[in-house]
Order: C-alpha cells, then sequence, then structure tokens
C-alpha cells in the first residue's frame, strides 16, 4: 500500500478590490487589507501541510508595477504561465509574490482558471490527486463579449455604462461555468471556491455557490448557508484554507 500524494494550485485574485478591507472599504493607514489577510492566512494554513502536499500558485490578473496606469485590456490580461508551480514546501514561495506584487486591475477568473487547469492536466503524475483552490473576492469579470444593458454588472451600473471599456465589468458567467464544468467534468480536477462576499450583493453571493457546484466541492448543504467557503471575518479565511 503506498500513500496518494496530492498537490494543490492556488489560483488568487489580484484585482484593485483585493485592496480594500473586509467591508469594502478603503483601508486606513495601518489598517490590514484583504490582500495582505490572505497572505496571512494562507501561510499559517499552508505552513501546517506542506510537509504533506504540493502547493503552487497562479495569480490573476497580470502583474502591474506600482504607479502605473493600465487600460481596461491590460487589466484584464493574465500573465503567462503559472507563477509558483506545485512543489513541495512552496509556501515561502507564493507568499513572496504577495510581498511583490499589489493588487490592480479586474477579475478574469475564467483564463485564469483555464491556465491553472492547463498546467495541471499537462504536468499530471501517476499517484498524484490534483486539486485547485481559487480564492477571490468577488464574481468574475473582464467580460468584453457582454454588452450593458443586459448583463449583470460587477460593481455599480455605472461602472458598466462607461462607453470605452465598461463591458469589462459585465460578469463572465457563461465562459467561467464552461471553464469550471471542463476542469472538473471532464478532467477530474476538483475546485474549492473561497469567496468574500458583499452582503450588499447576494446575486454575486449565488452565482459564486454556482461556481463552488460546479467545481464539485462546495460545502456541505446547510439551510441558510453559502456553498462557497464565505469569509465575512478575518479569522474565517484562515479557517477555510484550513479546512
Amino acid at each position: 500500500i503506498v500513500r496518494q500524494s496530492a498537490e494543490a494550485l492556488f489560483v488568487i485574485d489580484r484585482s484593485r478590490s483585493m485592496h480594500w478591507t473586509l467591508e469594502g472599504d478603503e483601508p486606513f493607514p495601518g489598517e490590514s487589507n484583504r490582500w495582505n489577510m490572505l497572505r496571512e492566512a494562507m501561510g499559517e494554513a499552508l505552513g501546517r501541510v506542506e510537509h504533506l502536499i504540493e502547493v503552487g500558485a497562479k495569480f490573476f490578473p497580470l502583474r502591474v508595477p506600482p504607479g502605473t496606469a493600465v487600460t481596461n485590456e491590460e487589466a484584464c490580461t493574465n500573465d503567462p504561465g503559472i507563477e509558483v508551480p506545485t512543489a513541495p514546501y512552496n509556501t515561502e514561495a507564493i507568499l513572496s509574490v504577495f510581498l511583490e506584487t499589489i493588487p490592480e486591475g479586474g477579475t478574469p477568473t475564467a483564463p485564469a482558471l483555464d491556465m491553472a487547469r492547463e498546467h495541471l492536466v499537462r504536468t499530471r503524475r501517476p499517484g498524484f490527486a490534483q486539486y485547485i483552490v481559487l480564492a477571490t473576492d468577488g464574481g468574475p469579470n473582464c467580460n468584453a463579449s457582454a454588452g450593458y444593458p443586459g448583463c449583470v454588472c460587477t460593481g455599480a451600473p455605472s461602472f458598466c455604462e462607461e462607453p470605452t471599456g465598461g463591458f469589462y465589468n459585465c460578469l463572465d458567467d457563461l465562459r467561467t461555468i464552461t471553464v469550471l464544468e471542463e476542469t472538473y467534468s471532464t478532467h477530474g480536477i476538483p475546485v474549492y471556491v473561497v469567496g468574500i462576499e458583499n452582503p450588499e450583493r447576494p446575486d454575486l453571493g449565488d452565482f459564486l455557490d454556482e461556481m463552488a457546484i460546479v467545481g464539485g466541492r462546495p460545502r456541505p448543504f446547510e439551510p441558510g448557508q453559502r456553498r462557497f467557503y464565505n469569509v465575512r471575518e478575518d479569522g474565517e479565511l484562515e479557517d477555510a484554507l484550513q479546512t
């Protein structure tokens, strides 16, 4: 009997809203934001299991140097490849990306998940179970094929009404669900969804629930509870990642 190994590839939201507090506000000087909370929670959780499983990370959208202005199209672009391929004892390599980059841009979740799946399928090894863990703070957008009015806007309606690229704020629902279905149903790679829900947008929380179900690893059903791993307080983030 041989113990089966596992590798978990984290797909990590680096969008502008990760700069906000859990409540969705600009942080005061010295106040922690979602980006730093996620880094700290991942450090705690992964430090306990990095000797048991291999971990890696794909960050999205692309890396933006501090103070650089980006276009709508650039804000919805992902860097090619996987920043931190899965390997044993890889926690510090993942945390270093948090320290070296800043949250900026949109939320091109579907192409990031697509890259993660392609990487795992291409590097699949006998005896290794594969998983993806999506950590995000809202609904996927960057839906250049959508039109407004008509699409669900992931921000305020005025964001989508902007004539020279507001459609990038449209919910990227169909493409994201398609990628999740192919990842889990076709290739057998489950996707856990860890999300920071905006209580003022329950419709986006409903979509994260749908993503978790299609990804094959939703939270067990409990009346009135989300199916994705919902984070509303700092400690819940570490608990979700540890689970």
